[in-house]
């Protein structure tokens, strides 16, 4: 059944285009193929601009990798041990996405100092 059905819609595709080829207005071919070009190209500006979209997403990423990088490269230079674990614990509360200005106990050390 299915290979009837595969010669039928190749009788049918060898028919239009005969109809084409043989019609005395030959703007249908052009209409045809414009529209295909123009599938193809919509298709194309479509998928371009989703891996752009993508691509600034992993650059995004890359680069918050980088200051996290660089911020514990950074706290590797102190030398007071105090001062170098309470500035890994506000790093990495930074990092998980937690807002330590609104919060009063993770700042309090430093209110009570001055």
């Amino acid at each position: 059944m299915a290979h009837n059905l595969y010669l039928d819609t190749k009788k049918q595709g060898l028919k239009l285009l005969s109809v084409f080829m043989y019609d005395k207005n030959t703007s249908y071919p052009g209409i045809v193929a414009g529209t295909i070009i123009d599938t193809v190209s919509a298709l194309v500006f479509y998928q371009s601009n989703k891996a752009r979209k993508q691509m600034a997403e992993f650059f995004d990423k890359l680069r918050y990798d980088a200051k996290f990088k660089e911020s514990l490269r950074m706290c590797e230079c102190i030398n007071d041990q105090e001062t170098k674990d309470k500035l890994r614990f506000k790093l990495s509360l930074h990092f998980a996405g937690y807002d330590t200005s609104k919060n009063p106990t993770v700042n309090s050390d430093d209110k009570n100092k001055s």
